[in-house]
């Protein structure tokens, strides 16, 4: 077995990163926002391998780039439990993305293992909402100028 005494168990399937991230990107070109997922360490009996934190990096759709550190616990607290697993909450800066990226950091390998992350699409206005702001404007303009 890979994992020693017992790989992170949450009863269901998940990402196990080893020595590398991996990065989520919009596809459509729509904007998307993470509000959250669930980290944990991987173990494997040699505690200088796994992880010691998550970091995440988001790209905004106008570029700006965005980090976050979350912090593992390094407890193996079990198998056949959702105890392995802690749920982390991103900040309020990873709205509009257009890719976010997760990382193991602070070990020589970064084994780290991720699941339930948390998307929503950004909200874009339809066209007919818009058009009747601009009219609306439009009108209070004119009503003004009158």
């Amino acid at each position: 077995s890979f994992c020693f005494p017992t790989c992170p168990d949450n009863g269901g399937r998940y990402l196990l990163g080893h020595g590398a991230g991996f990065e989520i990107t919009s596809l459509s070109g729509a904007g998307f926002g993470l509000s959250g997922f669930d980290g944990a360490e991987a173990h494997n009996g040699i505690t200088n391998l796994y992880a010691d934190n998550i970091e995440i990096t988001g790209i905004a759709m106008n570029g700006d780039t965005f980090f976050e550190v979350f912090q593992l616990d390094w407890i193996n607290d079990g198998s056949g439990s959702l105890n392995d697993f802690q749920n982390f909450i991103a900040n309020s800066s990873f709205t509009n993305l257009q890719s976010v990226r997760f990382e193991g950091i602070g070990a020589d390998d970064n084994y780290f293992s991720i699941d339930n992350i948390n998307l929503s699409s950004s909200s874009v206005p339809e066209p007919s909402v818009m058009m009747l702001v601009g009219i609306g404007l439009l009108g209070f303009v004119m009503r003004k100028k009158i």
